[in-house]
């Protein structure tokens, strides 16, 4: 039995990773205490995982597993009534017929979710605030059927039902618009907005950090590197206190102003590379210009608008954010974005200052899609890297980005990223075409994850 993962949760995973093999099936039966459970679990095979909703059903496809075992806090932007249909439609097995979903769940009867769920063919559902690790086990191997599952469709109250199209306020009367249709005034508060389909762009990766840490170097190298992978690439300068984009690139006067018209006057996708710089043909740049240059007035719609726009047009979003993450572009950059890369140091002192500025952050921001990346890295008497990656409380990714200062410098000075400055350290380049290949594909070096041992997680805390 073929199975993909999607749940980005060491605990879960650590589950899957015995049951495939006899040995680990046997070490399961023993610290969980089900007797007989290797007569009856076979060791079943991990054809890929997906650690967010965005790139599951692109990589499940190319899997053809038998089963996709999906956890409801997988990070990602795409509601999961959408996703669970996208799967239901286009994942298939070797054999070519429909792909079992598992659906781990904190929701209980009566969710709108579930009954969407249930609706659509997804009976194997495993729900509750905790779920013990035998009722994980046997939802592989003991499929279940519409009977099961048929209580979670009994509830009385529609208020909450899932929606297919966004939804605003306006007048305190909910308005709903299809999500082709434009919006381009919302008179209050948006309440909710879909952006980023399966089908569409890859990923939107903002780069950010609260303290000085290099950010828009690596925002501007990462885009350059992408753009040479073929990949259609926009970069977006949303640092409204240190607007520096524009200095790695030579740009035409006019063309430094094309993001700030853009916001402004609501442009078409055409109308917005015309205006704008690209550099090499794969990679359009929106920078916001430097000096006592006005910036207009930005709301939060008018950058979901711009970022609409060229959503159908690219393959891949690189935002540079402001320190300040309570700005309204970066703001909205965090809920945009698919993956949040927070550039670090090996310094105790500052991953501290790190750790407390997440502190600080809003609860509204979920942590959830932020990982941190090694930057300026140097080994030689300094801590581990995760020792770093401990104190701030994050996932710390197998790329470390060299330390590339000089080159820095003169990137800065000559108006050229330093990927295509000629003179740059090679280890660097290696560093960024590296993460670049994980943005695009994935964890270059597999997983990394600490696995833990428990007989009880709580999928609802």
């Amino acid at each position: 039995m073929k199975v993909f993962l999607a749940v980005n949760h060491p605990e879960i995973e650590s589950v899957f990773e015995k049951l495939e093999s006899e040995k680990g099936i046997k070490e399961l039966e023993k610290s969980i205490g089900v007797e007989g459970l290797s007569r009856w679990a076979g060791p079943l095979l991990i054809a890929d995982q997906a650690m967010y909703r965005e790139r599951l059903v692109e990589k499940a496809k190319a899997a053809e597993p038998d089963v996709v075992i999906l956890y409801d806090k997988l990070p990602g932007l795409i509601d999961l009534d959408i996703l669970l249909e996208e799967i239901r439609l286009e994942v298939k097995n070797s054999a070519q017929k429909d792909t079992r979903i598992i659906f781990l769940t904190s929701l209980e009867q009566g969710a709108p979710l579930l009954r969407k769920a249930v609706e659509l063919g997804v009976w194997d559902i495993v729900s509750g605030k905790d779920i013990l690790l035998i009722d994980l086990i046997k939802s592989i191997y003991q499929p279940a059927n519409y009977s099961d599952v048929a209580h979670f469709r009994l509830a009385s109250d529609n208020k909450s039902q899932v929606k297919f199209i966004p939804r605003y306020v306006e007048k305190e009367k909910i308005v709903e618009v299809p999500v082709e249709v434009k919006v381009k005034e919302i008179v209050e508060k948006t309440e909710y907005v879909r952006v980023g389909t399966i089908s569409g762009n890859r990923e939107t990766v903002l780069i950010w950090s609260p303290l000085e840490s290099g950010k828009t170097f690596l925002s501007v190298n990462i885009a350059v590197a992408l753009a040479k992978m073929g990949l259609r690439t926009v970069l977006i300068d949303a640092d409204t206190t240190n607007r520096s984009v524009e200095n790695y690139f030579l740009q035409a006067k006019e063309e430094k102003y094309g993001f700030i018209k853009a916001l402004k006057n609501h442009y078409a996708a055409e109308e917005i590379f015309h205006e704008c710089h690209i550099y090499k043909k794969n990679l359009t740049v929106l920078t916001l210009p430097s000096g006592r240059a006005e910036l207009p007035e930005v709301s939060r719609e008018d950058f979901i608008y711009l970022y609409e726009t060229l959503r159908s047009c690219c393959d891949i979003f690189i935002i540079d954010g402001c320190k300040d993450i309570g700005s309204i572009m970066t703001r909205t950059a965090v809920d945009l974005a698919s993956k949040v890369l927070v550039p670090v140091s090996l310094d105790p002192n500052r991953a501290r200052l790190m750790k407390a500025a997440l502190n600080s952050l809003d609860h509204s921001i979920s942590l959830g899609k932020f990982e941190l990346l090694l930057n300026m890295y140097i080994s030689a008497g300094l801590p581990r890297a995760q020792d770093i990656s401990e104190i701030i409380g994050l996932k710390l990714l197998p790329v470390n980005i060299t330390a590339a200062v000089a080159s820095a410098y003169r990137s800065i000075v000559e108006g050229i990223p330093a990927y295509d400055g000629g003179y740059t350290p090679e280890s660097f380049i290696h560093a960024i075409n590296e993460l670049a290949n994980y943005l695009n594909e994935g964890d270059p070096r597999g997983r990394t994850a600490n696995f833990r041992k428990k007989k009880l997680f709580g999928f609802g805390k």
